[in-house]
């Protein structure tokens, strides 16, 4: 049996030649019914395309697919965005290093999908690996002599909807408890996301300069413009009280920000938890994200419009703020659509 030096798909029995492929993780032998070398590599190009639905594109791995994405994109994202894909892309090689680009087909997918859920994994968290796949995938599909597939777009979207956790609304005296175990800076900076709606990260985030006028100037991070929120008085003097010299609104003892936000109230959260417990009082546990959460029902309920709810919280659609309603008595929603 010989090699052939113009293909290493190729190999003769005698003077006929063999193909050798492997499609979808398949591999897959036959004559190519030739002893002509040029003859053959034409065949075993047709017969390798007949067998792959990528049209032959075979010889590309995972790996060179995250590089050619990586390489194509990353000048582009921030520095805490390549971080997050950095983080993601760890998680998939467990499942795809190695592995052949062509291979990774929808019931590839669906596969993972499964091991994932089995794994304990989100239907938030396997969507986002989800997209990060789909979007080297939009990239390398681009190229000459990739598949010209998407494999995500080829999944069912019904199972990978995601089912909103629901809020379960504290008492205003459970939030005060919560708000009575931090003092300093990070209590002004978790009772501004109460009466902000700000995200965690916006707040972190957040430039002193950025704070004037009684309002926040917050700069969309897909630099579509900046959006423009109106504080109220009780926010207005927490801002007040942040001293002027320092870049971020609210700064850590190191003159930073706050890096640990989730962690932090977390603690807070369980030491008033902890209290409650030993006093034998009714305590409903509050994600920091709740905030946001909190500050929309206290808003529509005083007699806010929901549409300058939508503009507040910055949805990109009105059904998003719509899910707030539901909080809300029938003749406080009715009000709340006027």
């Amino acid at each position: 049996m010989a090699r052939s030096k113009r293909a290493r798909n190729l190999y003769q029995r005698g003077s006929v030649w063999y193909g050798c492929v492997t499609v979808d993780g398949t591999k897959h032998r036959r004559s190519l019914q030739t002893a002509d070398p040029r003859e053959a590599e034409r065949r075993l190009i047709q017969w390798r395309a007949s067998l792959s639905p990528y049209h032959g594109t075979i010889e590309h791995t995972w790996e060179q697919a995250v590089l050619l994405w990586w390489d194509a994109h990353v000048s582009q994202w921030k520095p805490k965005t390549a971080t997050g894909y950095q983080k993601i892309l760890v998680l998939l090689d467990r499942h795809f290093a190695g592995t052949a680009w062509a291979s990774i087909t929808k019931d590839r997918l669906l596969t993972y999908m499964s091991t994932r859920r089995a794994e304990g994994a989100s239907v938030a968290t396997i969507n986002r690996n989800l997209a990060v796949i789909s979007a080297i995938a939009n990239t390398v599909r681009e190229l000459e002599g990739w598949p010209d597939a998407n494999p995500v777009s080829q999944l069912p979207r019904r199972p990978r909807r995601e089912k909103r956790a629901p809020f379960v609304r504290p008492t205003p005296e459970c939030i005060e408890r919560i708000f009575a175990h931090m003092h300093g800076t990070f209590g002004e900076l978790c009772r501004f996301a109460l009466l902000t709606g700000l995200r965690k990260d916006e707040i972190a985030q957040l430039e002193r300069r950025h704070c004037v006028g009684g309002e926040v100037q917050l700069f969309d991070q897909k630099n579509r413009g900046a959006a423009v929120v109106p504080l109220c008085d009780e926010a207005r003097a927490i801002v007040a009280r942040q001293p002027q010299a320092q870049r971020f609104l609210f700064e850590t003892r190191n003159r930073g920000p706050f890096l640990r936000v989730t962690e932090m109230w977390r603690e807070v959260v369980a030491r008033a938890g902890a209290r409650a417990a030993k006093e034998q009082v009714p305590f409903t546990p509050l994600r920091f994200h709740d905030l946001r959460h909190e500050f929309a029902i206290r808003y529509l309920k005083a007699g806010g419009s929901l549409y300058q709810l939508q503009k507040l919280l910055r949805h990109s659609t009105i059904g998003q703020t719509e899910w707030y309603l539901s909080y809300l008595t029938p003749d406080q929603a009715e009000q709340a659509k006027r």
